[in-house]
């Protein structure tokens, strides 16, 4: 097979900054434009592909940030308009040319004092899909396994909620993500008549994925001894009966990490790291446990300069 890309990217970014009141007010634009044309030929195992995508991305957005006392509060949003134009063999794909208009949010509230802070997020993450995840061509790993794009994928979306809170040397952070449109990768026969006993490794989209979890962190300093103990507690919540999958577990994932470091005189240094994370059913996965322990030791010569 034979496989030749060529890409273009032309883009620009204004910002303009200014203090206004007691905070500062930023805003601007941003442009993007890729032109990206994509020409596969095989030697008969599947099908030649020839794909033109131009995309055009136009957005502005603005956001603000004030500073009170001992609290901190930033807002800001951002519209953007996609444009995007399928070829396939010269022919525009109308279902396979999208146009979206989003409005894409963020908004912080923090608090510090006297060595403490907390904070809570929510921020709208959007993600086109790259490339060669549209792709139409079927290119060959071995002779049970090819692979492919989709070209129907859309922009994937994630609705992140965090709250985290601290001190010098304890941390705490929960977190909520849902996730409209993940992107996956899964296994499906390629073609039982023409290639019985092929699979093809393809793209999908999971409609709607959460996850959400906590994570702990301790490092405090006891002489020569500094240790950093992380733990933590994950779910994922993915629905993929539309890939005809029926499996829905949901079982936490635990995992914990204990980092020792110990610094001795005349450039002595000694760090033995273990961490282990739990078996758990999740969606349609099954996770086994896993652990590993790893040991150095190291001795300086030379001072730095």
């Amino acid at each position: 097979s034979e496989n030749e890309v060529r890409n273009y990217l032309y883009a620009m970014r204004m910002v303009v900054k200014r203090s206004f009141r007691k905070g500062t007010l930023s805003f601007g634009t941003e442009e993007t434009f890729t032109n990206r044309h994509d020409v596969f030929v095989q030697s008969g195992f599947s099908d030649n592909a020839d794909d033109h995508i131009k995309q055009s991305i136009y957005s502005v957005f603005a956001d603000y940030s004030l500073h009170l006392d001992k609290f901190n509060v930033a807002v800001g949003l951002r519209y953007e308009h996609q444009k995007t134009d399928y070829y396939e063999y010269g022919v525009h794909q109308d279902e396979q040319s999208p146009v979206y208009n989003d409005i894409v949010p963020v908004a912080l509230v923090g608090y510090e004092d006297k060595g403490w802070h907390a904070s809570l997020s929510y921020r709208l993450i959007r993600n086109n899909p790259d490339y060669h995840m549209l792709s139409s061509s079927i290119t060959y790993s071995s002779k049970y396994m090819y692979r492919s794009g989709d070209p129907l994928l859309v922009p994937q979306k994630h609705h992140v909620f965090i709250l985290d809170a601290g001190s010098r040397w304890a941390f705490v952070n929960l977190f909520f993500d849902r996730t409209l449109d993940l992107y996956t990768r899964f296994l499906k026969p390629y073609n039982d008549e023409t290639h019985p006993g092929v699979l093809l490794f393809t793209m999908a989209s999971i409609p709607t994925t959460d996850t959400y979890g906590m994570n702990l962190n301790v490092s405090p300093k006891i002489g020569c001894w500094q240790p950093q103990l992380n733990g933590g507690m994950y779910f994922y919540d993915a629905d993929v009966r539309s890939l005809g999958i029926t499996r829905h577990w949901n079982e936490p994932q635990f995992y914990f990490e204990l980092d020792n470091s110990f610094t001795f005189p005349d450039g002595w240094f000694l760090n033995v790291n273990g961490n282990i994370s739990t078996a758990a059913k999740q969606s349609h996965s099954l996770i086994h446990r896993e652990g590993t322990v790893n040991a150095r030791l190291s001795k300086s010569f030379l001072e730095d300069a």
